[in-house]
């Protein structure tokens, strides 16, 4: 049983336990000389797209029934004498 260096505990290498494929934190583990391939999800871009033009027209909405509430409820009316 080998120990640390600086303690009476056996060392973590020593372990059975231990001995497991080394892994880069990129969801991609080192078995043999190359790395297996990371994992891939199908269609994630087109996801990401998806939910990105949802959540901008949904906004978009939201911004256009706030702004007729303002000017209906004369809080805020927009007038065309600022603009020049």
């Amino acid at each position: 049983m080998a120990l640390g260096p600086f303690s009476s505990h056996p060392s973590p290498s020593s372990s059975p336990q231990s001995i497991r494929p080394r892994s880069n934190g990129s969801g991609s583990e080192f078995k043999g000389l190359f790395p297996t391939k990371p994992y891939r999800r199908k269609f994630g871009l087109i996801k990401v797209l998806m939910v990105a033009f949802i959540s901008l027209m949904a906004g978009a909405k939201v911004a256009e029934k706030g702004a007729s509430f303002l000017e209906e409820s004369e809080i805020f009316v927009h007038s065309d004498d600022e603009d020049e």
